[in-house]
Formats: C-alpha cells, sequence, structure tokens
C-alpha cells in the first residue's frame, strides 16, 4: 500500500468546489478562503501571497499541491483570479469596492436607485463648477472691460495749465458729450465753475466729477434733486434760472438745467486739493438747441 501511496495535498483534503469552476480558481488551498491578493507560482497554482510565502518558508520549500520544489521570489499577480473572486463570491465582505453593476436580480433596483443619486449628485457638482467658473470668468472680463474704459477715458483727457478748461458758443453738441481734462492743483483748494448763458434755450450739465485716488466732488449728477453742495450765482439784474431738472439727464434722473436770459449764471463748487498733484475733470454737457447769445464757460481755479 505504501508503493501505490502519493502525497497528499491541501485540495485533497479540504476538497472546497467542484474542480475548475471560478470559486475553486478564486479560493486560496491553503486558507480555503476567497484570494485577496493571487499570486501564480511554479505548479501552475493560484494562492493567497501571504499564505504561500509563508508554506514555503515554514515547510521544506515545496508545493502544498504538487510537492514540486518552489522560489518564493518568481511569484507572478494574477489579476484575473482576483476579478473571479470578486464576481463569484458577491456576498464575502472585504474591504474592495463593490461591483458597478447588480450581480442578481434583486440587487438590481437598489444599484440603479445609487447610480441615478450619483448621477445627478455629479451633475450637479458639474453644473456649480460650470457656473462658478462662467462666473469668474465674467468677473474676469468685466474688469478687463472697465479698466479698458477708464484708460481710453483718461488717454482722452486734455492736459490744461490754465484756468480756462473749456468755452463753447457755436460747437457745441446737441446730445450729452463728455469732455474731459487733467489739470495740475497749484493750491490746497480749487473752485470749479460752469458759466452758461442761452437766450432763450438751456444748457444740460450733469455727471460731475473730479478725481485722484477718490471722488471730491459733492453732487456730481444731482441726483438729490436739489444743488446740495454747488453755488449758484449770477450776473449783473440777471434773475436765476438754474435749476435740477428731469427733462434730460445723462444718467439717473436729474440734471442741471440752466438758460438765462439777458445775463449769464454761475455754477460752482470748491474742494481740497493737493499741490502739484494731477486730478482728471470730467462731465457731460449738451444744448438741444440754441439761437443767439450763447456761449458756455468752464474755469477752475
Amino acid at each position: 500500500m505504501a508503493a501505490n501511496s502519493r502525497p497528499i495535498s491541501a485540495s485533497m483534503l479540504f476538497p472546497l468546489t467542484r474542480p475548475g469552476s471560478p470559486a475553486d480558481r478564486s479560493v486560496c488551498p491553503i486558507t480555503l478562503e476567497p484570494i485577496r491578493d493571487p499570486v501564480t507560482v511554479e505548479d501552475g497554482h493560484t494562492y493567497e501571497r501571504e499564505a504561500i510565502v509563508k508554506w514555503v518558508l515554514q515547510s521544506n520549500g515545496t508545493s502544498p499541491m504538487t510537492r514540486q520544489p518552489l522560489d518564493v521570489r518568481r511569484l507572478l499577480s494574477n489579476s484575473t483570479i482576483q476579478y473571479l473572486g470578486a464576481a463569484s463570491l458577491p456576498s464575502v465582505r472585504s474591504n474592495r469596492v463593490a461591483p458597478l453593476y447588480p450581480t442578481n436580480s434583486s440587487d438590481e433596483p437598489t444599484t440603479l436607485m445609487h447610480r441615478r443619486k450619483w448621477y445627478k449628485s455629479s451633475c450637479c457638482r458639474c453644473v456649480c463648477c460650470i457656473t462658478c467658473i462662467v462666473a469668474v470668468v465674467m468677473i474676469i472680463v468685466l474688469a478687463v472691460v472697465l479698466t479698458r474704459q477708464d484708460f481710453s477715458v483718461q488717454d482722452q483727457c486734455s492736459i490744461v495749465n490754465e484756468t480756462t478748461l473749456l468755452y463753447l458758443t457755436t460747437d457745441y453738441s446737441t446730445k450729452f458729450a463728455y469732455y474731459c481734462f487733467i489739470y495740475q492743483a497749484a493750491k490746497n483748494f480749487s473752485t470749479l465753475s460752469f458759466e452758461f448763458r442761452n437766450d432763450p434755450s438751456y444748457w444740460y450739465l450733469d455727471d460731475v466729477s473730479v478725481k485722484d485716488a477718490s471722488e471730491l466732488i459733492v453732487n456730481g449728477g444731482f441726483e438729490l434733486g436739489a444743488l446740495t453742495g454747488w453755488t449758484l450765482t449770477r450776473s449783473g439784474n440777471s434773475v436765476l434760472s438754474g435749476r435740477i431738472s428731469s427733462l434730460y439727464a445723462h444718467t439717473g434722473i436729474y440734471s442741471f438745467r440752466d438758460g438765462v436770459t439777458g445775463a449769464s449764471e454761475r455754477l460752482s463748487q470748491t474742494f481740497s486739493t493737493r499741490t502739484n498733484v494731477s486730478y482728471i475733470i470730467g462731465f457731460w454737457l449738451q444744448c438741444p438747441w440754441g439761437t443767439q447769445n450763447l456761449y458756455a464757460n468752464i474755469t477752475i481755479t
């Protein structure tokens, strides 16, 4: 009987499954548990890496299946067996990620619901990311446009070295036109004045501005509905006719209208300045129509 005996292997002692089945290939012959880290050795069988290394080192260095000599330095990873083990034993708990698709019909509704939720949350995150990107791009574009506008306005400004900024008689604009000047202050206080005469029509003034780092003019757009911050004076015996008007406005609701007959009126405002500092002076002015004795004189002193 001893002559007919053969070596006893782990598969003979513990026949777990039908030979050749997926479960058989995905179960370690040594531990009889699903293989987590499969390796194939020289005997052609697949084992759990930790188990076969321990077996070879603690035994006589032979295969548990065929008893042929093994070298632990020649272990080959077997990802195919790892996949078969996960697919054929879905009920075994592990720290691996669950399969994407359901493994049986009873899991299908739950899995589909989870996938729909995942798709929905992913779409929401994508929409939020796209919205944020679009918002950032719009802000950058707006900042660039505003910066270019500021440069273009400043490029249009005339540099003045005298008190008279503008004097108009016949070359006036019937629609609001923008006038801009760069003025270097020579004292600590400056006065910007607008002197108007128009027989018998009107001048319209709006959005007056004097800037360095901040705005120095008070109520430059006349949106307070009154001449707050401004001083209106007359020349000669004329009756004051300058007032706040809502008939024409460059921006907002109100502008300043003046059309005194027989003399002129002066609208002015005094503000603090610094010596040898340059200021940008800007305003919008129009004269819808005019006939005679018509002029606008804008000065800074």
